[in-house]
C-alpha cells in the first residue's frame, strides 16, 4: 500500500479522530511517565519507611529504571514494525497498569527495582513508537504540535501526581496510591486500545514494493536502511541534551538551596513554576515549530534553556530565578516535542521509529552520563557552579549543531501520510 498525497487541513471525522488520538496518547505518557517514573519520590519516604531501604537504594531503583528504558527504547524500533506501533503502545499502557498495581504488594527492595526496569521500559515502548501513528494520522503542518503536546503528557501526570498524594497518604495508605493510578491507567489502556482498534491502526502497515529511484530506501526499515539515513546528527543531538538538559531539571532545587541560600519555599515555588509552564509548553512550542520551522525552533529552545543557565549563574536576585524557571519550563518539554517531529518532517516513513528509537537510547545514554558527572563534580568541587557551567557550554554547543541539522520545511513532504490515513490503513471510513 503506498501512502498518498496529503492535504494540511482535514475537516469532519477525519479531525476528529486525529484529536482523539493527540488525547489518548498524552495520557498514555501522563500515565507511564507521571505515574510510572515520577510518583515514586513522592511517596518514597513513606514506602522506605515501612520497607527499610536508604536512600542508596532509591538510587538504585532510578538506575535500574533506565535499564529498562535504554533496553526498550531500542526492542521498540524493532518490534514496531514487525507488529505495528499501536500494538506496542497498547501493550506498554497494560504493562505500566499492571506493574503499578504490583508495586502496591510490594515488600522488597529486590522486587520494587524488577517492577521499575518493566515502568522504565514501559515509559521507551509507549513514546517511541508514537512517531509512527503520528505521521500516519496527523496532518503534516501540525504534528509539532501534537507531539509537544503528548510530550507535555508528563506533567499532566505530575500534576495529577499533587492532587492525589497529599489525599491518599493523609486519608489512606501509600499502597493505596499505587493502586489508583493503576486503575486510572488501566481505563487510559482501554481507552487507547479501543481508539486504536476502531481506527485500524491495531494491524500491521504491509511494505510497499521497493521504488525504482537510486535515492529511496526499502520499506523494511532495517538498522543498515537507518544507518544509512545518517541520523547520528539528531542522536548526538539527543545524546547532548540529555548530558545538559536533564542534570539542569535534577539538580535545579539543590543548586537553589546550596548554592544560592533559597528557601525550600522558594525553590519549591520555582519548580511549580517549571511544572505548570511545561504542562502549556509543548503544544505552545510545537505550534512555533509548525509555522517557522522546527529546526530554528529547537535552536530558539537550547538558546531559552542556556540563558536560563546564565540567569542562575550570575543572575541576583529572586527575579532571576524565576526568569530561570520560566525559560526553562517553556523549553525543556518543546525540545522532546520538536525532535520526533523532527524525525517525522524530515525521513522517510519506515525510517522513523528505527531513529527515534536511536534518539531516545542517546537520551537515555547522555541522561545517565549527565547525571553521573553532575553528582561527581559537585563532590568533588563541593559547588553546582562548575556543573552549570558545563551545561551552559554543552548548550551553546547545542545551539551550533542545529544549524548543521537538514533544514526542515512548513509543508508535506514527498511522501506523506495520506489526509484520509486511518480509512486507507482498514480502518472506519471517514
Amino acid at each position: 500500500m503506498t501512502l498518498a498525497a496529503e492535504k494540511t487541513e482535514d475537516h469532519g471525522p477525519g479531525r476528529v479522530l486525529a484529536v482523539l488520538i493527540v488525547i489518548v496518547f498524552t495520557c498514555v505518557i501522563g500515565a507511564t511517565y507521571g505515574f510510572g517514573l515520577y510518583l515514586l519520590p513522592a511517596v518514597v519516604a513513606e514506602m522506605k519507611a515501612e520497607i527499610g531501604f536508604d536512600y542508596t537504594a532509591v538510587g538504585t531503583i532510578t538506575a535500574v529504571s533506565q535499564i529498562g528504558f535504554l533496553a526498550a527504547a531500542l526492542l521498540s524500533g524493532v518490534l514496531a514494525p514487525r507488529l505495528s506501533a499501536a500494538v506496542v503502545i497498547v501493550v506498554s499502557a497494560f504493562l505500566c497498569a499492571a506493574g503499578l498495581f504490583a508495586l502496591s504488594f510490594a515488600d522488597s527492595l529486590a522486587v520494587i527495582a524488577m517492577i521499575f526496569v518493566v515502568l522504565g521500559a514501559c515509559t521507551a515502548s509507549a513514546w517511541t513508537p508514537m512517531v509512527s501513528v503520528i505521521s500516519r494520522t496527523i496532518p503534516f503542518a501540525h504534528r509539532a504540535k501534537a507531539l509537544g503536546l503528548i510530550a507535555s503528557g508528563t506533567n499532566y501526570g505530575v500534576f495529577l501526581n499533587g492532587l492525589l498524594v497529599p489525599y491518599f497518604l493523609t486519608r489512606h495508605h501509600w499502597r493505596d496510591l499505587w493502586e489508583i493510578t493503576a486503575a486510572l491507567t488501566f481505563l487510559i489502556s482501554i481507552a487507547c486500545l479501543i481508539l486504536m482498534a476502531w481506527s485500524g491502526l491495531l494491524r500491521r502497515q504491509p511494505s510497499s514494493p521497493a521504488p525504482d529511484t537510486a535515492d529511496q530506501l526499502v520499506q523494511s526499515g532495517s538498522l543498515k536502511e537507518v544507518l544509512a539515513a545518517r541520523p547520528m546528527l539528531v542522536w548526538a543531538i539527543m545524546f547532548l541534551s540529555g548530558c545538559s538538559s536533564i542534570p539542569f531539571l535534577n539538580y535545579f532545587s539543590l543548586f537553589l538551596q546550596s548554592e544560592l541560600g533559597l528557601s525550600v519555599e522558594v525553590a519549591g515555588q520555582a519548580w511549580m513554576l517549571i511544572g505548570l509552564l511545561g504542562m502549556i509548553g509543548g503544544v505552545t512550542v510545537g505550534a512555533i515549530g509548525d509555522h517557522i520551522g522546527v529546526r530554528a525552533t529547537l535552536a530558539l529552545m537550547y538558546i531559552l534553556i542556556l540563558t536560563a543557565a546564565l540567569c542562575l549563574l550570575f543572575g541576583t536576585g529572586l527575579a532571576f530565578v524565576h526568569c530561570a524557571a520560566f525559560l526553562f519550563g517553556i523549553a525543556f518539554n518543546g525540545v522532546f516535542g520538536l525532535v520526533p517531529a523532527y524525525v517525522t518532517k524530515t525521513y522517510k516513513e519506515n525510517l522513523r521509529v528505527g531513529i527515534f528509537s536511536g534518539c531516545n537510547i542517546f537520551l537515555g545514554l547522555g541522561s545517565m552520563l549527565g547525571n553521573f558527572l553532575a553528582g561527581w563534580g559537585k563532590s568533588v568541587t563541593g559547588s553546582f557552579t562548575g556543573v552549570y557551567l558545563a551545561i551552559a557550554a554543552i548548550l551553546a554547543l547545542l545551539i551550533f549543531l542545529c544549524s548543521r541539522l537538514h533544514r526542515d520545511t512548513t509543508s508535506p513532504d514527498p511522501h506523506p501520510a495520506p489526509e484520509n490515513a486511518v480509512a486507507e490503513l482498514g480502518g472506519p471510513a471517514l
